[in-house]
């Protein structure tokens, strides 16, 4: 199958998808709160947290509330969630997130198929207890009508990835804005020349996404990154973006490039980050387990740093990771399904978290409950937004139905890298960019989008 043919093939089944869970949802009138059963089915995706919380907190809140809750986890929840809402049986409460190669998520977003979780949000035991900038999210609030429809469970920071030791051993401090970044590149050359300021996973270039728009929001505020990635009008020629991206270009301009970044892949660009030949590489808490086995240098701490801002005191910002969770709106049992989201994060359900996937909620007072649970080689990726860091989603609007635009491919892996190998100014990069977008948007108004 050709990359074109794949392509197609995927919108294809992604319309059908779309079309057959809204069929599926509307064969019945969902049951009022009266007529619930008295059991919810609660599907969960069995990724990297596993399933020992879910199965752990099920019965504590079956004896509390005296509802049954039915688990059906699995690596695959996708493939077996999708017939059952074809067929107008969807379950009570889902955990998976956005990106998920089914489309399940996004299709439920286009057609508004979610429930309002706002008023769960709002109970006396939750009101007011997420950490800033959590309920925000385009992930969460999807919809930009001040309310809640896909609850933050899990959640880590992306960032710039460091040695805490060797900053300690050496005095060094974190920076904060671009001229301290670049002033520590030049003390770190003198001090150590064989170690580079930055490396990324050069060959992905999507990886710098955690430094890129974090670091747009804290120049132009959140909104200009937003704009970016709705293709608006003028988004990637404002000044804060191109002052952001001629920092990010005057990295490998200026020296402070490790040698053959641009040639490597995600596990050697670690590998010699690692080893100690650059101080910064961007990344999220997966690196820690990845790397386990990966050499080090003799002292070595994981921490992860916030991208730099443009003026000192700006707000920083930095990417977060979420695992999602939601009640269809098709959902027969939803008033027990807001009980039980609710017991989510309760201490009692905290704790076990920390303990049997190692997660933490973004929760006022959450991370002091569960950090003696949590394995401190990843205790920074958490700190992070508890820090004065603000959290952020990367949300690219959705594309028509049967594009060949790729503005997401074209920024990273085409304009992006270019401006790393030094083959793109900022100033064609704005313009290449400029023209893809007014080209999406004409699309985007042809399927009355």
């Amino acid at each position: 199958m050709t990359k074109t043919t794949g392509l197609i093939t995927a919108v294809v089944c992604f319309a059908v998808l779309l079309t057959a869970i809204l069929a599926g949802c509307g064969k019945k009138e969902t049951a009022s709160a009266e007529e619930e059963s008295g059991e919810i089915d609660f599907y969960v995706f069995e990724g990297g947290y596993g399933r020992a919380w879910e199965d752990a907190i099920a019965p504590i809140f079956e004896e509390s509330s005296g509802v049954k809750v039915n688990i059906t986890a699995s690596p695959k929840i996708a493939e077996i969630l999708r017939p059952k809402m074809i067929a107008g049986q969807s379950p009570d409460i889902v955990i998976l997130n956005w990106g998920n190669q089914s489309g399940i998520v996004e299709a439920l977003f286009k057609e508004e198929g979610f429930e309002d979780i706002t008023d769960v949000l709002d109970r006396e035991s939750l009101k007011g207890r997420f950490l800033d900038g959590f309920l925000e999210s385009e992930r969460v609030a999807p919809y930009g009508d001040g309310r809640v429809y896909v609850a933050p469970l899990f959640y880590t920071g992306l960032g710039m990835v460091y040695n805490a030791a060797y900053f300690e051993a050496n005095d060094l401090e974190v920076p904060k804005t671009w001229d301290e970044f670049f002033d520590l590149g030049d003390r770190v050359g003198n001090i150590d020349p064989d170690r580079a300021l930055f490396t990324y996973q050069g060959i992905y270039t999507g990886y710098l996404e955690n430094m890129v728009f974090p670091a747009i929001a804290g120049a132009g505020g959140l909104e200009a990154a937003k704009a970016l990635m709705n293709y608006e009008e003028g988004s990637v020629s404002t000044p804060a973006v191109k002052a952001v991206l001629q920092n990010l270009g005057d990295i490998a301009a200026n020296g402070y490039l490790m040698e053959g970044t641009t040639a490597l892949n995600h596990t050697d660009s670690q590998a010699a980050f690692m080893r100690g030949d650059a101080l910064f590489h961007p990344n999220g808490a997966w690196v820690v387990n990845e790397m386990a086995e990966a050499d080090r240098e003799d002292v070595f701490s994981w921490s992860v740093a916030a991208p730099p801002t443009l003026e000192a005191g700006a707000a920083q910002y930095a990417l977060a990771h979420l695992e999602s969770i939601w009640i269809p709106k098709a959902a027969k049992n939803k008033a027990d399904a807001k009980d039980f989201l609710e017991f989510m994060y309760s201490d009692e359900s905290m704790l076990l978290a920390a303990e049997l996937a190692g997660a933490a909620m973004p929760i006022e007072g959450g991370l002091d409950l569960v950090m003696d649970s949590l394995d401190p080689s990843v205790a920074g990726f958490f700190t992070l937004f508890s820090e004065g860091v603000l959290p952020m989603t990367s949300s690219w609007s959705p594309l028509p139905d049967g594009t060949k635009m790729n503005p997401k491919g074209e920024f990273w892996d085409k304009n992006i890298a270019g401006l790393m190998k030094g083959e793109v100014s900022v100033d064609e990069l704005s313009a290449n960019m400029e023209e893809i977008y007014a080209q999406v948007r004409q699309e985007i108004q042809a399927a009355g989008n």
